[in-house]
């Protein structure tokens, strides 16, 4: 992340292979996807605090398994408009709800 007034870069994330990309509203949270390698399994859509990315800390404050096109990953999960809820979508038809910034309990 660069600070646009000082053209000074602020937070770096470092994964290899990131396709997709989505800020939370309050831009508090940086989600991304990472591509998927051939016959690999592994948590490759993260979800970043990013007051953790400007203090150089690497860990994700959650990730999950998107086996789906990674262009759509970012966009699987959404934020209200405060950032009180979290929405992931797991399936077609099924959503994990998250409250407060709490990524390690689904309330749903």
């Amino acid at each position: 992340m660069v600070d646009v007034q000082t053209k000074q870069v602020t937070a770096v994330v470092s994964r290899k292979g990131i396709v997709s990309v989505q800020w939370s509203p309050k831009e508090t949270y940086l989600v991304t996807c990472e591509k998927i390698k051939t016959n690999q399994t592994f948590k490759n859509l993260n979800v970043w605090n990013v007051s953790s990315l400007a203090s150089k800390t690497d860990e994700p404050e959650k990730s999950f398994e998107w086996a789906n096109s990674a262009k759509d990953g970012a966009s699987s999960i959404k934020f209200d408009p405060e950032e009180q809820f979290c929405a992931r979508q797991i399936a077609k038809n099924v959503i994990e709800i998250f409250e407060n910034g709490n990524f390690n309990e689904s309330k749903m």
